[in-house]
């Protein structure tokens, strides 16, 4: 990259950063138009129309990106989830048939193309795909993709191969989360949390779809209580519905939708504006004014603090099913480490299903001001460090 293409992609982020969103696309642009070899420039460029609400325009992107970088299976993947996530189902499958021609042995392009073919109703050229993609594979991500598109939009006869596919993903990612030690925590590791997560939630869903509701509410719970995204959040809504709690339900979609922003139209969106409204028509009054604060306060807790403690630290820890398992400062305030015995008290109920080998990876921040009570925050997991 040259002096010019660096000054003029660092002014559209300077603007970006200075919140002139519409000026900021717009250097993007320009510079594109300019230099149409850049393509990296693209995911800046989709964000911020994401964020001034044009969808033609972040479409239109995502096509040109997928077109301008048929050599970067990430580039493809980008593009396709991204195109699946806006409900432009038709243009993803081109974006991943383009992908599998260019990447024939990309079992992850593979699998997403079979999983946009389903959500579009060409399961007969579908489910061949997903299946060899799930043949022999030894890849987790792939095998929770494959099974989530079979259990989300196959047939009823292909829930076994579902169920087979998430639990080899799901013991697959426990054996190497427990064998991690704390002092080998990176970026990998909370990546592979990050994806046992949505492993849970897909194995619980395959386990809803099969009628096993107790194993499908265990392992939807772990999934929604330490990720809380919009999907989990309707799974396990969908879940406290079927038992009759509809109060449980209406309570979990709102601070699902809190957690998506809410005004996104994506089909999990979409699916849980349905919800609720469904539920009002049943009487249903609000739950939670305040979902937000309610989101944040389910990763707070308090600890008493010691005379003289005043600071802030960031805590790696390890969970299993039965307790709090390992932990220690990573950054901060030293006089923050002496509180490490007190924090491994708390009974952080992060719901890990009783069955699971898994050491789950998160980290918390450590806040002691002069208040009584010190304050530990969980990050969310997408949002963890060591840093």
């Amino acid at each position: 990259m040259g002096v010019i293409q660096r000054m003029i992609r660092f002014q559209s982020w300077l603007t970006w950063q200075h919140h002139n969103l519409s000026e900021a696309a717009e250097n993007y642009e320009r510079e594109l138009r300019q230099h149409p070899e850049e393509s990296d420039q693209y995911p800046d460029l989709i964000r911020l129309e994401r964020s001034l609400g044009r969808p033609s325009e972040e479409r239109k992107y995502l096509l040109a990106y997928a077109k301008a970088a048929p050599d970067n299976a990430q580039a493809v993947l980008f593009a396709g989830n991204q195109l699946l996530a806006a409900n432009y189902a038709d243009d993803a499958v081109e974006v991943y048939r383009a992908g599998v021609k260019a990447f024939p042995d990309n079992k992850t392009i593979e699998v997403e193309l079979g999983s946009a073919l389903l959500r579009v109703g060409k399961e007969d050229e579908a489910l061949p795909i997903v299946k060899n993609a799930l043949d022999g594979s030894s890849d987790a991500n792939v095998l929770n993709s494959g099974a989530y598109a079979l259990v989300s939009h196959g047939p009823g006869e292909s829930l076994p191969l579902a169920e087979r596919s998430a639990l080899k993903a799901v013991e697959l990612l426990e054996a190497e989360l427990s064998e991690t030690t704390l002092e080998s925590v990176n970026a990998g590791a909370f990546r592979r949390t990050n994806l046992l997560l949505a492993t849970w939630d897909t194995l619980g869903w395959v386990y809803f779809a099969e009628g096993k509701y107790a194993l499908a509410e265990e392992y939807v719970r772990a999934a929604w209580r330490n990720a809380a995204h919009g999907e989990e959040g309707l799974h396990m809504g969908e879940i406290l519905e079927k038992k009759g709690d509809d109060i449980g339900a209406m309570r979990v979609f709102e601070l699902a939708l809190s957690r998506t922003g809410g005004n996104i139209a994506t089909p999990v969106v979409t699916e849980l504006h349905s919800r609720v409204d469904a539920l009002k028509k049943k009487g249903m009054t609000v739950q939670d004014a305040h979902p937000d604060r309610s989101l944040q306060d389910l990763r707070t807790y308090h600890v008493p603090r010691p005379t003289g403690a005043k600071g802030s630290g960031v805590f790696v820890v390890q969970v299993s099913a039965a307790k709090t398992e390992k932990m220690a400062m990573m950054s901060g305030d030293e006089i923050m480490r002496g509180l490490t015995d007190r924090l491994m008290q708390l009974d952080l109920g992060l719901a890990v299903p009783k069955e699971s080998h898994a050491l789950l990876l998160r980290t918390g921040v450590l806040f002691c001001s002069t208040e009584p009570t010190c304050e530990f925050v969980l990050t969310p997991p997408e949002s963890a460090n060591v840093n």
